[in-house]
């Protein structure tokens, strides 16, 4: 069965092209969702798969942010630390994010490992406000009117 989508003519014939050598379920699918103008969320039904397969294979998808690139060995190390901790096998994407100073940021889901210094600054930032606070405000007990 040919699948035509609708709209973009170029869409229609990279459609063809890649469809070609689908297996013939996979053919039908995209059928079935053409006919019901549905080939829109195609991408959605992707990301769908993807992590279901992820969860039957025991595998996360995790974000991993430094400042700077880091090597092979490194990136082996904390990808070791992610599966010890996650108790799965990390599928790793790498990001460069200058504004986080040093460190990583590493994200799994609704898991965040968050060692970068910017962070570190911060709460050392809140301590020393909040201990300077304190101790103005423990001062003042020993002010008499």
């Amino acid at each position: 069965m040919l699948i035509v989508p609708k709209g973009n003519p170029a869409q229609v014939t990279e459609l063809a092209d890649l469809a070609k050598d689908f297996h013939p379920l996979v053919k039908d699918f995209l059928g079935v969702l053409n006919r019901r103008d549905r080939l829109g969320i195609l991408p959605q039904i992707i990301d769908a798969f993807e992590a279901e397969d992820n969860r039957r294979r025991n595998r996360v998808e995790v974000t991993l942010t430094t400042a700077a690139a880091i090597d092979d060995a490194l990136r082996d190390q904390i990808t070791a630390m992610l599966r010890a901790y996650l108790q799965r096998e990390p599928i790793v994407e790498h990001e460069l994010r200058p504004e986080i100073l040093g460190g990583f940021v590493a994200r799994a889901n609704d898991i965040l490992i968050d060692g970068s210094v910017k962070t570190r600054l911060e709460t050392l930032k809140k301590a020393l406000l909040t201990r300077g606070e304190d101790e103005i405000q423990s001062r003042r007990d020993f002010i008499s009117y």
